[in-house]
C-alpha cells in the first residue's frame, strides 16, 4: 500500500492515501477500544474486591532489638546489620 504513494497518476495516489488513512484509523480505533476495555475490567475488579481477598505479607521480619522492619533479607546464613539500630543479625 505504501508503494502506491509513488503512483504515477494523482488519482491512484489519492486512492492509496485514502486506503492508508482508513487502515491507520481502524488500527488506532481498535487499540483505543482494547485499552478502554482493559481499564473497565480493572475498575470492575477493584469495585468487586473485598477485604477477604487481602492477605498479610509475611515476607519481612522485624529487628528483635529495635523492631525496624527489614525488607531486604540476604541469603540464609548471611550476617547483616539492622538498618535501624545497626545490630548484627543473621538471616535464616
Amino acid at each position: 500500500m505504501v508503494a502506491g504513494l509513488n503512483a504515477s497518476n494523482p488519482e491512484e495516489k489519492a486512492q492509496t492515501q485514502g486506503k492508508l488513512m482508513t487502515a491507520l484509523g481502524s488500527t488506532v480505533a481498535s487499540m483505543g477500544q482494547e485499552m478502554a476495555s482493559k481499564q473497565m475490567e480493572e475498575i470492575d475488579r477493584a469495585k468487586n474486591a473485598d477485604d477477604s481477598n487481602i492477605k498479610a505479607v509475611e515476607d519481612y521480619v522485624n529487628c528483635p532489638k529495635c523492631d525496624t522492619q527489614i525488607t531486604n533479607l540476604p541469603a540464609p546464613g548471611t550476617q547483616f546489620r539492622c538498618p535501624g539500630c545497626n545490630e548484627l543479625l543473621e538471616s535464616q
